[in-house]
């Protein structure tokens, strides 16, 4: 059998687990995807529980949370601590586990329309190839 490196990125339950505290390290970076270069995420260095360093690509939700809290500079994001909420869903076609960031004190909820500037990009969670789980097929009950 071939085994994979451990990959670069965060993987959702293999890295994190559902609430825990990671810190942001750096300021971010914005990076062209593979699948379709001219689409940019906005990536961060994190530390994980396990005091592992890994690049985490933030979509738009979290992005746009954090900016309404701290700002839209991210160097004073560096060193803040957030807390991941994990959910299931469709990205791409596929069902992935996505990764909402969230202060450590603040509970889960979608922030309201107005919270999200006009002109930000409406962006996915991280899509690394290597991130994308297999997809089962349709939920029981569905129609083809």
């Amino acid at each position: 059998m071939q085994l994979k490196p451990p990959s670069e990125f965060v993987q959702p339950r293999l890295d994190i687990q559902d609430g825990d505290i990671i810190t942001i390290l750096d300021e971010g970076e914005y990076r062209s995807l593979p699948q379709d270069p001219s689409r940019e995420v906005l990536t961060f260095k994190v530390k994980t529980p396990s005091g592992d360093t890994k690049k985490l690509s933030m979509n738009a939700t979290s992005q746009a949370r954090l900016m309404k809290l701290w700002g839209m500079d991210s160097k004073k994001w560096v060193g803040k601590k957030v807390r991941v909420e994990i959910v299931k869903q469709q990205v791409f076609d596929k069902t992935k586990d996505v990764m909402y960031l969230f202060p450590p004190e603040q509970t889960m909820e979608e922030p309201e329309a107005e919270e999200i500037p006009d002109d930000y990009p409406n962006e996915d969670e991280d899509i690394e190839k290597e991130d994308i789980e297999e997809d089962d097929g349709p939920p029981p009950g569905a129609e083809l």
